[in-house]
């Protein structure tokens, strides 16, 4: 980076704040070479858009308000670390985040069946066991992406045992917090784990001493003291940031328990299932005009026939079991709704009212199903709150949720063509 480029931006940001780069440059001799483009009488007209993206790994000086902030992509997730930013948080926050960058490109041979998502995680600093903020890891609920809180515990010490007690931390916040990303099953997910550890991974996370105590050594004791916590800093924590490397792309091609063969067994069977168990229902809504112009809208949107009826069923039960059935399903309401479906939809069976079958309704009632598929799949989903819409790019990509289907009869021929 330039002087020019250092130098005005600052000023425009705080006089202060350029004085003490000012300092830091005279030390590398630098400050005539400033004086010299400062009266040159040709200033940067736009100095923070001047950076292009790959330029910088932040906004210049984010690190300066009350918030300082991390951000990368591997393996399908968009990363964010944030934390309060005085030195001890900062270093808290690179701990974490360096662990994470190691554990990903250590696992990036593994087929974790990852959710392309985004994960926010505030690192801040673990208090005393007896404390409110002891837990080390917790999760905040949302259905569109990942939000968590990791407190890690400071150093206290040199010898052996407080490093192995930082290392065990900061590995079970990993661990926790990937595990919930994946869609593999625990037994699959910790094969996986054990493999790289077996190629090295626990002395790749701390090869030497803990993170905090290394990054101290490069501080230099006469580092100039900025005024923290006093700035309107650009840090704004959005999704902007550089794409993954290469070799850590999202793993997007077939899922690890996709076949064709079995996809196509799970089409047929899913057909003959949802028509028999909607008997009854399908005819009435075939004879509903305000259904049939459902349909078709929701065909110009890409859905196949099997979403639509899965989504009916949905619909169904969901109706006829309030208000005890929550989304996601307990395991017993799982059995009991496939239970509903393999049994015919019988003539003395309740129907739910046709208006019921909205536009909207459909939609939540294809969401929620999603989480029945991925069962299908002999996948399990470690989320309290289910990340929807990762889940569903998922099953689109690996498991042809938007494009698979097999020939069938046509369940609501006048609603327009597919």
């Amino acid at each position: 980076m330039g002087p020019n480029q250092t130098i005005i931006p600052t000023q425009d940001f705080d006089v202060d704040i350029a004085e003490k780069v000012r300092d830091v440059a005279s030390q590398f001799g630098l400050e005539e070479d400033i004086d010299e483009i400062l009266a040159s009488g040709n200033p940067i007209d736009e100095p923070w858009g001047s950076f292009a993206p790959d330029d910088l790994a932040g906004p210049p000086f984010s690190d300066l308000g009350q918030n300082f902030g991390l951000q990368f992509a591997a393996l399908g997730i968009k990363w964010t670390f944030e934390s309060d930013s005085d030195a001890k948080s900062i270093r808290l926050c690179e701990r974490f985040a360096a662990g994470v960058q190691v554990m990903l490109a250590a696992l990036a041979s593994e087929d974790l069946c990852l959710l392309p998502t985004r994960i926010n995680v505030r690192v801040e600093e673990r208090k005393a066991a007896r404390s409110t903020s002891a837990r080390t890891v917790e999760w905040l609920p949302s259905n569109d992406g990942r939000k968590w809180v990791v407190r890690l515990s400071p150093i206290k010490g040199q010898d052996r045992s407080e490093v192995d007690r930082l290392e065990r931390e900061l590995l079970t916040a990993l661990t926790i917090v990937l595990r919930e990303c994946s869609l593999l099953p625990d037994e699959d997910f910790r094969g996986a784990l054990e493999r790289a550890f077996e190629r090295g991974l626990f002395h790749k996370l701390s090869p030497a001493r803990p993170y905090d105590e290394l990054a101290a050594m490069f501080s230099a004791e006469t580092e100039p003291e900025f005024r923290r916590h006093q700035h309107a800093a650009p840090w704004n924590g959005g999704d902007e940031g550089r794409p993954a490397h290469e070799e850590l792309r999202w793993q997007d091609g077939p899922g690890p328990t996709f076949s064709r063969e079995q996809a196509d067994e799970l089409l047929q069977s899913r057909y003959e299932l949802l028509l028999t168990s909607l008997q009854r229902t399908v005819p009435k809504l075939r004879a509903s005009k305000g259904f049939q112009r459902t349909v078709a809208r929701l065909r110009t949107e890409g859905w196949l026939d099997w979403h639509i009826l899965l989504a009916v069923f949905n619909v169904k039960m969901s109706e006829l079991n309030q208000p005890k059935l929550k989304w996601p399903m307990a395991e017993h309401e799982v059995k009991e709704m496939i239970r509903h479906l393999k049994e015919p939809e019988g003539y003395d069976a309740k129907l739910v009212p046709m208006h019921l079958f909205s536009y909207r309704a459909m939609q939540q009632a294809r969401q929620n199903a999603l989480l029945s598929l991925v069962k299908l799949w002999d996948l399990e989903t470690h989320q309290p709150t289910p990340d929807f819409p990762a889940i569903e790019r998922l099953l689109s990509a690996r498991y042809g949720y938007w494009d698979d289907d097999v020939d069938h009869p046509d369940p609501f021929p006048d609603a327009g063509s597919h």
